[in-house]
């Protein structure tokens, strides 16, 4: 094993762990249990106090979720329980699987367990937490070497394959500082030694510079292939962009609230994004649907001019973003979850309609919540 990288000192004492242990779940796919609703606070403690983990001394919120092994309460640590990700770190996640889907289909997977091979575990650090804690790790972001059978964000488990590594894991780094020596020093070494490829790590909090900032590493070498820290090919607007081996192209992460150009975001969360040098510009969905946008309302404005019409040239720009809007949300939604008893067609369809009677294209965050399967179709529909 090549001499482990840091990209911060050690913290003292002991590492909080976000990633469980694996021993004695299947090797499947695990369900989330539905929480009950907060407007029966009976029913919702009567809940808490199923969970094996519950504590009668802590003060448990309505604001967040409990469930059986997973929570989004900062505060609250228990063994076994897994912290659930904050909007920051969620929109950067969202983020990955929306710009890389189109290229890499089913091989970008969002949180997916990771079994690390016992002969793998036991050549990392004496210290490092998969090999005397972990029997598996849980990437935020995955780029596999081949098309994976359950598609965006998945709680399948599955083996290391040495013959197919993954190619690039992302990691957002969080708040904490045992967080972050967990996402610069354990995880670094752990995907080293599993050879995966590229590592980007991606530090909203700032937790790593004065600045939200995206890393990249790359293994390098033969015969014992070490990471090394990649340097920028160039700067675009105060942002460091690398060229990675693994996806071909150039890549940047625009943090949130920093947009360049005339382009107006639609969100304010963080963006992964492509070089596209055809068009000159950085590529994600959201600046897709503002040049459609735009294109729309030129097109809105020339055929305006051409009838003669000032209401001409209104009702075709709003025409024309609206179909640019559900055109975008319906190719985000083509592979989205539905009950059995329905399919996506039949759900787009009906969507479709409701969005052109009442003119109103639900927000872009809301449809990515669907398209991942956190929320059902039908917070989508409009008016």
């Amino acid at each position: 094993m090549a001499a482990q990288q840091t990209l911060v000192p050690p913290a003292a004492g002991p590492a909080e762990v976000g990633d469980r242990p694996v021993s004695g779940i299947r090797i499947d796919e695990e369900a989330n249990g539905a929480l009950p609703l907060r407007e029966d606070p009976k029913a919702w403690r009567a809940f808490l106090r199923t969970l094996g983990h519950y504590d009668p001394n802590y003060p448990y919120s309505p604001e967040y979720e409990y469930g059986p092994d997973w929570t989004d309460d900062p505060r609250y640590v228990a063994e076994g329980v897994r912290r659930l990700m904050d909007p920051q770190h969620r929109s950067a996640l969202f983020s990955f699987w929306l710009t890389l889907k189109r290229g890499w289909g089913d091989r970008v997977q969002l949180e997916r367990k990771i079994l690390i091979p016992q002969s793998i575990r036991e050549g990392l650090s004496a210290d490092n937490l998969y090999r005397v804690r972990m029997e598996g790790v849980i990437p935020d972001g995955v780029i596999a070497a081949r098309s994976l059978p359950v598609a965006r964000w998945s709680r399948t488990v599955r083996r290391h394959d040495p013959e197919h590594p993954d190619e690039l894991y992302l990691e957002v780094v969080s708040k904490t500082e045992r967080d972050v020596q967990r996402d610069t020093r354990h995880k670094l070494e752990a995907y080293e030694a599993l050879g995966i490829r590229e590592y980007l790590l991606y530090d909203p909090f700032r937790r790593l510079g004065d600045r939200p900032r995206l890393y990249l590493y790359r293994l390098e070498g033969h015969g014992s292939p070490a990471y090394a820290k990649v340097d920028p090919v160039r700067w675009t607007d105060g942002h460091p962009s690398y060229r990675s081996t693994v996806l071909e192209r150039e890549i940047r992460m625009l943090p949130a609230n920093d947009r360049a150009g005339d382009l107006e975001p639609m969100d304010n969360e963080h963006r992964l994004q492509l070089w596209e040098p055809a068009r000159g510009v950085w590529w994600d969905p959201e600046v897709e649907v503002q040049l459609n946008l735009a294109a729309s309302r030129a097109e809105g404005r020339v055929e305006g001019r051409a009838e003669g019409r000032a209401e001409g040239r209104v009702e075709g720009r709003a025409e024309g973003r609206v179909e640019g809007q559900i055109d975008d949300r319906r190719d985000l939604l083509a592979a989205m979850p539905v009950a059995p008893d329905e399919t996506v067609v039949e759900v787009l369809e009906t969507l479709e309609r409701n969005w052109r009677r009442t003119g109103l294209v639900p927000p872009m965050v809301e449809t990515v919540e669907v398209a991942a399967g956190r929320r059902p179709w039908h917070a989508l529909l409009t008016g």
